[in-house]
């Protein structure tokens, strides 16, 4: 049975966990007779294990020999009454990912160090969360840490195929949370055209504002909808749900940045990210590349999407080489974007540079701000050229941007035509009816400065 129970643990586990795991526990026979079960791991099983080969024992790390994993797995499967250790075990994997998203506030290099090297066992968790019967609103919300932790190390692959076999065991709102989380996973896979398509069906932006952010499995199926609608061009609409639910955000907001809605005092007091740093860079702050060079530094090295773009940010204060440019890891369309740009920024020949312009703005074309960023660099470039596409490409570059409400590159597009020396200033650009965010922005500095205790 040992080996068969070690089979939910593909990466392994601590020996002591898993005894504890297995632990014995009360069992009533004829409704009469109490017997304490015994333990069913003892050392000595483990040590007859290890002797045969079956198990691999690094300094109290446990896991099965390649070779006998899957016999184990078919094995085990065709046990009954296993509810309780499925049970620990679905109860483990929670409890570990839970302290992970803590240590990821202070560590996240750590965390995502930690998690990859447990990330089968992650996976394995999910294919028999049915049979340790646990609340399905704790379910959801663990799937949802998982999905924050594959998206980061740019591994979605593995859940999008575990959770699609599983998705018809859900109903009802959980079955549509579900669904929306698996499409979040798609589209971080490079899936937009499908996963978009999808959304819309499956959670339209309309209905955002009818689901009751008190009940867990709603707050988190907005949030994942949310997230692809704001890379999708709908920053403002992100911006005033995220001020009416006054959701706190330890970084900088992702839809303020869309939007140009810049403040020097919230991007001081706000935890760094590519979104932080965009900022930063943005409002011309000193300490923009010295932020930016230790954030990179910093980074898990399977971190391929925050490295792009960040990296993409660094190349527009100071070009970046064509050789590190190379190097640099993508992981979906985006990212071939974002490189592209970058490459076309450095490429000396105007031919060349051109079709690496064109190809970055389709590639980019569903996460809207970069697309129209994209277009800025382009039409840029064809300025410089004088080239004869310029006007067309500057109207639609302009007109996008002031569709999606992108403020600061609205007046990026402005000064190709009207080179002054003002500097940008969202006040200069009121949202329509005169909406603005002031409230929720002072309520976000409050909040993360007493997060970080000044």
């Amino acid at each position: 049975m040992a080996f068969e129970l070690l089979s939910l643990f593909p990466d392994g586990i601590g020996l002591e966990t898993f005894k504890r795991l297995t632990n014995g526990h009360r069992n009533t026979k004829n409704n009469s007779n109490v017997e304490l079960q015994q333990t069913m791991i003892t050392d000595k099983i483990i040590k007859a294990l290890e002797n045969k080969s079956i198990i691999e024992n690094n300094n109290g790390l446990i896991k099965l020999q390649s070779i006998v994993g899957k016999f184990a797995e078919g094995q085990l499967r065709c046990r009954n009454n296993l509810t309780r250790f499925y049970r620990n075990a679905f109860e483990y994997n929670r409890m570990f990912t839970s302290a992970l998203i803590e240590l990821k506030n202070n560590n996240e290099k750590r965390t995502l160090e930690i998690f990859n090297s447990q990330q089968a066992n992650f996976l394995k968790s999910i294919t028999y969360f049915d049979m340790a019967e646990v609340d399905s609103a704790d379910l959801i919300d663990y799937l949802e840490e998982l999905g924050l932790f594959f998206i980061n190390i740019c591994s979605p692959s593995g859940l999008i195929r575990e959770l699609s076999i599983k998705v018809d065991s859900f109903h009802g709102r959980d079955r549509q949370c579900v669904e929306t989380q698996l499409l979040l996973a798609r589209y971080f896979d490079g899936d937009f055209d499908n996963a978009f398509a999808e959304i819309k069906k499956v959670t339209p932006l309309e209905t955002l504002a009818t689901l009751d952010r008190s009940n867990p499995v709603e707050h988190i199926l907005a949030g994942a909808a949310l997230n692809i609608y704001l890379m999708e061009g709908e920053a403002l609409y992100s911006a005033k749900y995220e001020a009416k639910h006054k959701l706190i955000d330890i970084k900088y907001p992702a839809s303020f940045f869309a939007l140009g809605e810049y403040n020097k005092e919230l991007v001081e007091c706000c935890k760094y990210d590519f979104a932080t740093c965009e900022v930063l860079a943005n409002i011309g702050s000193m300490s923009a590349l010295e932020v930016i060079d230790a954030y990179l530094s910093g980074l898990y090295d399977k971190a391929h999407l925050e490295r792009m773009q960040v990296s993409y940010t660094r190349s527009k204060l100071i070009p970046i080489k064509q050789q590190d440019i190379e190097i640099l890891v993508t992981v979906n369309p985006y990212t071939r974007g974002l490189k592209g740009l970058m490459l076309a920024f450095v490429e000396q020949d105007a031919t060349k540079a051109e079709i690496l312009y064109l190809e970055a703005i389709s590639q980019l074309s569903h996460i809207r701000y970069y697309h129209v960023e994209a277009l800025y660099y382009y039409t840029k470039f064809l300025q410089k050229h004088a080239h004869a596409d310029f006007a067309s490409f500057y109207g639609r570059g302009l007109g996008l941007a002031q569709k999606h409400q992108y403020r600061f590159l609205q007046y990026q597009f402005e000064q190709l035509l009207n080179h002054t020396d003002t500097a940008y200033d969202p006040c200069n650009y009121p949202f329509p009816d005169n909406y603005n965010l002031t409230g929720y922005i002072q309520f976000l500095i409050k909040e993360n400065k007493k997060r970080k205790g000044k």
